[in-house]
């Protein structure tokens, strides 16, 4: 977790600013300390929804980069990362097939 924590950036937002937008490159995970707004992290999927800061919001970004350098020394937890991904990548498949 300390890796982790020394990773993150913080990033002010003011109303009105976008976090994200819906079909952005997911390549960062946000996490909110103060405020109200939204992953990408592990495969890079675009992003499903629009996220607007409607108050002054205090967050922490995690790039995909910072990340995958940390992920680099636990491979375990890659493998379970990586199993996790996939499993969803089915389910987001198949949600599109029943979709159409």
């Amino acid at each position: 977790m300390g890796r982790i924590a020394a990773a993150l950036r913080s990033i002010n937002f003011i109303p009105g600013d976008y976090v994200t937008k819906q079909g952005d490159s997911g390549s960062d995970m946000y996490f909110i300390l103060s405020g109200k707004a939204e992953v990408g992290l592990i495969t890079k999927t675009l992003r499903t929804a629009t996220v607007q800061a409607v108050l002054p919001s205090l967050m922490y970004r995690l790039t995909y980069l910072d990340f995958h350098r940390i992920l680099d020394d636990f491979n375990d937890m890659r493998v379970r990362m990586d199993m996790l991904a996939e499993e969803r990548e089915k389910v987001v498949k198949l949600e599109e097939m029943n979709n159409k």
